[in-house]
């Protein structure tokens, strides 16, 4: 009942469509940011035992967090820096 009624809600509310696009486009590109960064193993992990396979894979995801968050604080700084080079400096009147 309470799936029908967000469903309902999701088809009504293009706020919340866009929202959830947002949301599912991030997962599929830090998904796809795996892959990339994995794909030299050829996207599987063939260690043998659970706890290697663990590591690998806290590894994995240890190294797309930090190019997560490079790519965002590098990028976070652009629109502010083409924002002041593309606007002209206005001369400040004195009073």
């Amino acid at each position: 009942m309470e799936r029908t009624a967000f469903t309902l809600d999701w088809i009504e509310d293009p706020k919340l469509r866009r929202s959830t696009c947002k949301e599912l486009n991030k997962g599929a590109a830090r998904n796809s940011l795996a892959r990339a960064v994995f794909i030299h193993r050829l996207g599987e992990i063939r260690d043998r035992t659970y706890e290697n396979r663990q590591h690998r894979a806290s590894r994995l995801n240890l190294v797309v967090t930090a190019i997560i968050l490079w790519n965002t604080r590098t990028s976070s700084a652009w629109p502010w820096t083409t924002w002041r080079r593309s606007t002209p400096r206005r001369p400040r009147s004195r009073r």
